[in-house]
């Protein structure tokens, strides 16, 4: 439970920190950014999580909510200004925030107000947690504000920012490209539409219908040397493609346009990260000169440098293929230059450099290679005229103090623009023509309570006039009226220049008035009285007293009054006069408070509270009144709950007017509830009981039923237990619980033997039951795993160990895998047959079992392949036979037997014959054995070499098969024929026998 509790402190410090209020939550307090022409934060940088809603009104773009905004501030270096907040966007998350917002604003911010102005907002589309702002025409050197939430979601996110003087805007075709008139970075924010020209890329690795969403720009170069730069992607997953050109037309010319550099290459939003996403461009790394389409091995998205020729002009077009919308940042490098008109202009400035004064700026800037067209000026916060847009000189003041940025932007013929910016400082000279001069007069009062004062400030001299009056009144203007005596401070300012005065107005000093009041007796008296003892002040004696409302006299006391509310005006000598109110009342009894005072019930239901009062400012005997029908001073043998005095009298009917209640407060009753820390393992002491004790008074002792006395029982077997707390009041409380403990842990275990001889498959498993599951096993008592199978070899004493979830182990008596005997079988001795023969096979086994045969080298020659006995007749000169024999166990074993055949080929043909129908002899045969497989061919030749007999394939088994002595169906004479016999043996052999046969009838 100790621990419980500092986990719940814990965790409630934690909560504390995480919803802190951010230390920018308000506009008055900004984050100022370091923003430059490209800077990041941090990943997470900053937060708004605890932020509550501004005092300023919401943008327009979040809605009417305010909650969970942010603010930061930077100082411009640029005209135009692009701002990402990156929150939880895929793939590359700047933070954790949900559907950033982004506003812009100016002016001034502080802890009593201020006024901004609203400038831009944006708010993010689609899902990304990604949102964009762009804002153009910053004034350099002024101070802007930036506001972030985050559709009501609060988290962490990045900012990103460009701050820069951005060139003409660009079109979408090589006609109207931006022309560039120096290497200066850039962002565009925005890239859609192909333009007009859709076939302009032809000759590229884009293709005629690779424009999808470009800009085109164009420049010349100046000074000869290396061309790189970056192209990044304000939405890094956009795959940007582009084309580098050289323009020998010249820079208005797009006809003829030579490919320098192409990159097409890119890759699917969906798998970036890759080679071919994020930043691309042309760089001193690279060696290619084109990339296509895809993301190839080989392909990095980057090209190799291009060396510019001073005079020659390029085209350069940057199309996103991905179509997003989204834009990009231009960073050059290299040692080659654009040519460009120079901005540069000389400032003729006052003396004493002072606001109000003139200053004089006279354009200085030139272009060697044509003409300026046009020229724009922004001469800074606080002046007059703040712009101008043409050559000048221009004269100029300023009506505030500081350092001002003075831009001119200047644009050629062909569209190039350049600016130049000079910071200059602005003097206040509060001191000198600037400061305020002026004269106060005030008018004093005639009676000091009456507000008929004034104070007039006079301007002496009329430079920077009229001024403006703030008072701390809440009043404006130069003056203040009907004001009563006292101190007034005014804020002065010309515009330039503030002053801060305190201006006083007077009047007769304040009244003093000593006076005394006499009580009226009780119940019901009107012998009380008030006296005038002295009065000073205001325009001094005499005075007179006007007592409730009776008329102006010299009379300083006025008497015989009861209880009430009675009025004095005092006037002086000069009719001013102030109104003093009085409330005359008879004694009011009240109680001692030192010997006054409560005792509660000492215990939760008592009944031993008490009360004792005792009055102080009466004359005794006293009579107390109780709402409860008490009487008497003091109540005892008083339970919890509210009692009421209603009356105290005196021996003067002087009493309390108002019941006077006494609370009395039992302590809450003694609670008790036990957690336990339950015994680990069966027969153990080592359980503990922790009680919880709420209620009572603190300062709890305990007394348990095995005599401890510590709040907490340690050491403790199971069993049944019995708590007694008495707290400091000596209230008790009883409590009875029992103390559990685990079954007895055991060790199971089932065991499969090893399968066969030799085989480390034996299997145990081990079995937990009893203890606290789950259960770890081991096989050493030592290392203990969640497996609980094991696979081990036979022939070794096993000790089986569990332990359960509280660490309580227990073993099994030792254990023994079994393995079966070596299975062995025999098939017999090698031997010798004749072609033709066969020979019985029988497998002998070691052990009786479930098998299963495999004859090998099967050849047709075996009988039965998976049988236990076979018949085998080879063929073969030498023949070896082998037997696979597999247990039901999967135990398997081998034999094999080497039969040689002696190849003997026995035919007999006989040379005569008598097919004389007598039934011996009548047909011609050939006598074989077993070895014969057919007889292919029988033939019989008369001998004139007449074929008289032709049988061919005959099988060996047949009988009877030969000559009958007869030729198409007529008999043959007695004579002398010629036999041709063709034999194939049944191992393959061929052979010819030939032949007289005689013929007897």
């Amino acid at each position: 439970m100790l621990f419980r509790l500092t986990l719940l402190i814990l965790c409630l410090y934690n909560s504390s920190l995480l919803f802190a209020q951010p230390s920018n939550d308000e506009c008055h307090n900004p984050i100022t950014l370091p923003i430059s022409s490209n800077w990041c934060s941090p990943v997470a940088a900053y937060t708004n999580v605890g932020a509550t809603a501004s005092n300023f009104p919401a943008s327009p773009c979040y809605g009417n909510n305010s909650n969970g905004d942010v603010w930061f501030n930077f100082v411009a270096v640029g005209t135009d200004l692009n701002i990402t907040i990156n929150g939880n966007q895929t793939p590359t998350p700047g933070g954790t925030l949900l559907r950033p917002q982004v506003a812009l604003y100016s002016g001034t911010c502080t802890s009593a107000g201020g006024s901004l102005s609203h400038l831009q907002c944006e708010n993010v589309t689609g899902s990304n947690n990604i949102v964009d702002l762009y804002k153009g025409a910053l004034v350099i050197g002024q101070t802007y504000l930036l506001r972030v939430k985050g559709n009501g979601n609060t988290g962490t996110f990045q900012i990103c920012a460009q701050n820069y003087n951005a060139p003409a805007l660009p079109g979408s075709d090589c006609i109207s490209a931006s022309v560039l008139c120096d290497k200066s970075s850039f962002v565009v924010q925005s890239v859609t539409g192909a333009g007009l020209d859709a076939g302009e890329l032809a000759n590229s690795c884009l293709g005629s219908s690779g424009e999808s969403n470009s800009t085109w720009f164009k420049w010349t170069c100046d000074q000869s040397g290396s061309l790189t730069f970056v192209l990044t992607p304000n939405n890094l997953v956009d795959d940007l493609d582009f084309v580098l050109y050289e323009l020998p037309n010249g820079i208005n010319n797009c006809a003829g346009k030579t490919v320098l550099r192409c990159m097409a290459a890119g890759e699917l939003p969906s798998l970036y990260p890759s080679a071919c996403h994020g930043p691309t461009g042309l760089r001193a790394a690279a060696n290619d000169f084109t990339e296509p389409g895809g993301c190839d091995q080989g392909q990095d998205n980057w090209l190799a440098p291009v060396n510019l020729v001073a005079g020659r002009s390029y085209a350069l077009i940057i199309n996103n293929f991905t179509s997003t919308g989204n834009g990009f940042q231009m960073d050059f490098g290299g040692t080659a230059t654009f040519q460009g008109p120079v901005a540069d202009f000389t400032i003729a400035a006052p003396a004493s450099n002072c606001a109000s004064e003139s200053w004089t700026f006279t354009d200085n800037s030139s272009f060697a290679f044509g003409n300026i067209a046009s020229w724009n000026w922004t001469f800074g916060t606080g002046a007059s005229p703040a712009t101008a847009n043409t050559q000048g000189p221009h004269t100029v003041t300023y009506n505030t103090p500081g350092q001002k940025s003075v831009v001119l932007s200047v644009e050629t013929t062909e569209g190039c623009l350049v600016t130049h910016v000079i910071l200059l400082q602005v003097d206040s000279c509060c001191n000198t023509i600037n400061a305020l001069q002026y004269t106060s007069a005030s008018t004093d009062v005639l009676c000091r309570d009456n507000p008929n004062g004034s104070i007039a400030i006079t301007p002496s001299t009329t430079h920077l006039t009229p001024y403006t009056y703030t008072w701390s009144t809440g009043g404006v203007g130069n003056s203040l009226n009907n004001l009563l005596v006292g101190n007034y401070t005014v804020t002065i300012s010309n515009g330039i220049c503030t002053d801060k005065d305190t201006l006083s107005v007077g009047g007769p000093p304040p009244w003093e008035l000593i006076d005394s009041i006499t009580r009226p007796t009780c119940d019901g008296g009107t012998d009380g009285a008030i006296l005038a003892l002295s009065a000073n002040g205001s325009n001094g004696a005499p005075y007179l007293y006007n007592w409730n409302n009776t008329g102006f006299s010299s009379n300083t006391a006025y008497n015989n009054l009861s209880n009430g509310t009675y009025s004095l005006t005092l006037q002086d000598h000069q009719g001013c006069d102030t109104i003093i109110n009085y409330l005359v009342q008879e004694l009011i009894l009240e109680l001692d408070p030192v010997a006054s005072g409560i005792v509660s019930p000492s215990c939760y239901a008592y009944s031993d509270g008490s009360i004792q009062v005792t009055a102080q400012n009466g004359l005794a005997p006293y009579t107390f009144i109780w709402n409860h029908n008490a009487t008497g001073a003091r109540l005892t043998n008083l339970s919890e709950g509210t009692y009421t005095l209603d009356t105290v009298w005196d021996a003067n009917r002087c009493r309390t007017w108002a019941p006077i209640s006494f609370t009395l407060t039992a302590p809450d009753s003694l609670q008790i509830s036990l957690d336990s820390i339950l015994v680990s393992c069966t027969g153990n002491p080592n359980g503990q009981l922790i009680p919880i004790v709420s209620g009572g008074i603190y300062g709890y002792q305990y007394l348990w039923s095995n005599f401890q006395q510590d709040s907490i029982a340690t050491n403790l077997s199971a069993g049944n237990y019995q708590l007694t707390v008495t707290d400091a009041n000596n209230c008790t409380k009883t409590i009875q619980t029992s103390l559990t403990e685990p079954p007895l842990l055991q060790v199971n275990y089932e065991v499969e033997d090893v399968s066969c001889f030799g085989y480390s498959d034996g299997k145990i498993q081990i079995i937990g039951q009893g203890g606290r599951p789950s259960y770890t096993y081991s096989m050493d008592g030592n290392t203990f795993t969640t497996v609980d199978n094991f696979i081990v070899p036979a022939g070794t004493t096993y000790s089986l160990y569990v332990q359960d979830a509280v660490g309580c182990i227990a073993t099994a008596t030792p254990i023994v895998v079994q393995e079966p005997d070596l299975l062995v079988v025999n098939i017999g001795q090698d031997t010798t047959i004749k072609l033709g023969e066969t020979i019985e096979v029988e497998t002998q086994l070691s052990f009786f079992d479930y098998y299963t045969y495999n004859w090998s080298e099967n050849t047709g020659d075996i009988e039965c392949p998976s049988c236990r006995q076979t018949t085998l007749q080879p063929v073969e000169d030498h023949k070896y036979y082998h037997v696979l024999v597999t247990s039901a166990a999967g135990c398997v074993a081998t034999d094999s037997l080497l039969v040689t055949v002696e190849k003997d080929r026995n035919i007999f043909i006989p040379n005569a014959f008598s097919p004389d129908n007598d039934g011996n002899n009548d047909i011609h045969d050939v006598y074989s054995g077993h070895n014969v497989a057919m007889i292919k061919r029988y033939l019989v030749f008369d001998r004139w070499g007449n074929l008289v007999c032709n049988k061919q394939n005959i099988p060996q088994r047949w009988k009877k098969f030969g000559w009958d002595g007869t030729f198409n169906g007529q008999k043959m004479q007695t004579g002398v024929y010629v036999y041709l016999v063709e034999v194939e043996f049944i191992d393959g052999v061929v052979m010819r026998y030939s032949g007289d046969l005689s013929l007897f009838r």
